[in-house]
């Protein structure tokens, strides 16, 4: 019987798979972070009905959401799967149908999915003109799935989307946004996020580390345009800036990767991908330039796959779908504002050789993954990074890859180096931390009735506060009346607190600390100032005796007992 499309198919991930079986219908592996993912999104379907997963590139995106599908399809419903791009679309459906058995039908083009089909592969562009969408009845589809849905604030998909009564995943490497518009706009939840800085250190990616070129190309005064997914530098004076130095490019480019294997070079137009492959091949290096247009694209991948050519070079035509295990470098000459372009080119680097894959799937342990990868032909992604020379800091660099949030970027560009990204993600975010924890010390002495909640955060060494951003929907809105109500009665200044997602967090610690019997705000900003290291690990009842003999003493001593509030306990609203 067909489910009701009112209704998310209920499943229960435990009786499918276990995290290190293999399947017996078609020998799928399945990662412990996957599963994860698999639980996260069905707990999430639970509450809400567009939810999101960020996954970095290489860590099986088109798995969560074909093993999704698989689920939806074996309980009776139906799965629509939408993609931009013809190679989106045949990656979904071949990992589809290794993965699970099912053959998807297609709707672009001149090919059209019948109503009775399980799944359907869809083309954004097709799917979005009204004689097609409006073929597909508004309830048909259990799942909407969005691939790449960092694009889907176009027009094109939120008009497919508003069309569906279904639920909705979203998958995307990176949420981020060049034109700032919040996914969260179509998103309710993010139910899972699995970054390029987890899965390296977790063993499931090779390790970025960046190589600055000296050179300097001049970006000042080069406009800006408008694109799909926002504001960005105008490609065609990039192009114009960056072709007189083409050839010492590639001179360099060809120094620098003697020794490795094979690489993918981004141009920002097909003109200039055409020149540097020349100059590539003039110095050495074998490559080809590919683009949209080329009738002898589908050979000059299959050379580049089959070994014969060291590098291809195109106009960001690979940024998303094409997937080589033996890249092992990578060169963005394109510059650009948006996180998500760059993000999606460093992707095309990341997996680890395939030829090691059944090994590292086969470990439990993080650090023998890693000596797994470390010990390979492909131990690291080498990314050249040029010098642009900008009038604005919003340019997206290497650092973007692993940096947490802007405040850790901006700390590890402060000085820029050469080597290991995640080491100096660490670093940074230490240095950060440090300098967080010493403005928060020099504060101390200053008296004031609240407290600065960034202070309380360091404070209690609570860092996942300390550099938190917002994700979900209703993280975006401001603090609720009632949650400013519980922030102000703990002491925790409510003005600085800019959305709901961190007043929630804040009221969180401060109820988990009183469920342990640790000592209050309050309390623990009092003690700090009398000199006590390490307040926060004290209890409420020895903060308050020490505070309590406090007060006899200064009472003793001048005779009257100063104006405190530290003694207040958590207070519900």
């Amino acid at each position: 019987m067909t489910a009701s499309a009112t209704d998310f198919i209920e499943f229960d991930p435990a009786d499918c798979f276990a995290p290190s079986e293999v399947l017996a219908s078609s020998g799928w592996h399945y990662r412990d972070y996957q599963v994860r993912s698999f639980e996260a999104v069905d707990a999430a379907f639970a509450e809400v009905g567009r939810v999101l997963v960020v996954q970095a590139t290489g860590t099986g995106k088109t798995v969560l959401f074909t093993y999704l599908a698989n689920q939806v399809v074996r309980a009776g419903g139906r799965v629509l799967i939408i993609a931009h791009s013809e190679e989106l679309l045949d990656q979904a459906a071949d990992k589809l149908l290794r993965s699970t058995g099912l053959v998807a039908a297609l709707e672009k083009a001149d090919e059209h999915a019948s109503l009775h089909e399980g799944v359907v592969l869809a083309s954004v562009q097709t799917l979005a003109r009204d004689s097609r969408l409006n073929g597909w009845p508004a309830d048909h589809f259990n799942l909407v799935i969005v691939d790449e849905c960092h694009r889907a604030m176009a027009k094109s998909y939120r008009k497919i989307l508003a069309h569906f009564t279904g639920k909705v995943l979203g998958v995307t490497a990176t949420a981020d946004r060049g034109d700032k518009k919040s996914l969260a706009e179509i998103f309710e939840r993010c139910a899972f996020e699995f970054n390029l800085l987890e899965a390296v250190r977790e063993g499931w990616l090779v390790r970025p580390v960046v190589k600055t070129m000296p050179l300097t190309i001049d970006l000042k005064g080069v406009k800006t345009s408008r694109t799909q997914q926002g504001s960005d530098y105008d490609l065609t004076e990039v192009a114009h800036r960056i072709e007189p130095f083409i050839s010492e490019i590639a001179r360099l480019m060809a120094v620098e990767v003697v020794g490795r294997g094979q690489g993918i070079v981004f141009l920002p137009s097909v003109a200039t991908a055409g020149m540097m492959a020349a100059a590539l091949r003039e110095h050495g290096v074998g490559a080809a330039m590919v683009s949209g247009e080329c009738e002898d694209r589908a050979e000059k991948i299959a050379a580049f796959k089959a070994g014969e050519l060291r590098a291809v070079c195109n106009a960001m035509l690979l940024i998303e779908g094409f997937d080589h295990d033996a890249v092992d470098w990578i060169c963005v000459l394109r510059p650009t504002k948006i996180r998500s372009l760059y993000v999606q080119a460093a992707g095309r680097g990341t997996r680890m050789l395939n030829g090691i894959v059944a090994a590292v799937n086969a470990s439990s342990d993080a650090k023998t993954r890693r000596r797994l990868i470390a010990e390979s032909a492909k131990p690291t992604l080498l990314i050249l990074d040029f010098l642009w020379l900008t009038e604005k800091l919003d340019l997206i660099a290497p650092v973007h890859l692993v940096a947490k949030n802007e405040e850790v970027a901006k700390q590890m560009l402060k000085e820029p180096k050469d080597g290991d990204l995640i080491e100096m993600e660490a670093g940074a975010e230490r240095d950060l931390l440090a300098a967080l924890e010493k403005a928060v010390k020099a504060n101390r002495t200053k008296k004031s009735r609240v407290i600065d909640p960034l202070a309380f955060a360091v404070s209690i060494h609570a860092d996942d506060l300390a550099t938190y951003e917002p994700k979900d929907r209703w993280e975006f809105r401001p603090p609720s009346p009632e949650q400013i109500k519980l922030l102000e009665n703990n002491g925790l200044n409510a003005a600085t607190v800019a959305t709901a997602g961190m007043a929630s967090r804040l009221i969180d610690k401060v109820v988990s600390r009183a469920r342990l019997g640790l000592c209050t705000p309050k309390q623990m900003t009092f003690l700090e100032r009398l000199g006590y290291k390490d307040a926060s690990m004290m209890t409420r009842e020895a903060a308050g005796a020490i505070i309590t003999q406090q007060m006899v003493d200064w009472r003793n001593k001048r005779g009257s007992i100063p104006v405190v509030t530290a003694q207040s306990e958590f207070t519900h609203a």
